[in-house]
């Protein structure tokens, strides 16, 4: 929805929080910048290119 919206920006950061073993579908434009894992949860952060 965030890119269906327009809500981000041409260069968005997008902070996402998931379970270990789940992987979120992110579109073909976001790139994982950073991971880092605590527990049972992985916090990934992608960087948005423009389309």
């Amino acid at each position: 929805m965030l890119e269906a919206n327009g809500w981000l920006a041409a260069n968005a950061m997008i902070y996402l929080e998931c379970e270990v073993l789940l992987t979120p579908e992110t579109p073909a434009n976001w790139s994982l910048y950073r991971e880092t894992r605590a527990g049972d949860t992985v916090a990934r952060l992608y960087q948005r290119a423009p389309r």
